[in-house]
């Protein structure tokens, strides 16, 4: 993910509002913290909204540590929602924790 913005008039095809409206997504990162917001402006007639979605970034480790310290039996790490192998050099990765 990198940091942009993006505005058009009924953002990501109306899906903020049946109203007209016009809507600004701006992506932040926070590489240092490992974490980056989302945040979404819509602009309607009658009224304003601001939507912030901020999303954390964790290592296999980290997530593993955390899911077992929150009660959890076992964690097991995998390359995608599909159950492919996991690689360190992907993007990205899944897990499926048990419940104890």
């Amino acid at each position: 993910m990198r940091e942009q913005a993006t505005y058009a008039p009924s953002l990501m095809d109306g899906f903020w509002s049946d109203r007209p409206y016009f809507g600004f997504h701006n992506t932040y990162r926070y590489e240092s913290e490992r974490v980056s917001l989302d945040k979404f402006e819509i602009f309607e007639a009658e009224r304003t909204r601001a939507y912030f979605n901020w999303v954390r970034y964790f290592t296999p480790d980290e997530l593993t540590g955390d899911l077992l310290d929150a009660g959890f039996a076992d964690v097991e790490i995998l390359g995608d929602l599909a159950g492919a192998p996991y690689s360190d050099e992907a993007p990205q990765f899944a897990a499926i924790a048990t419940e104890r």
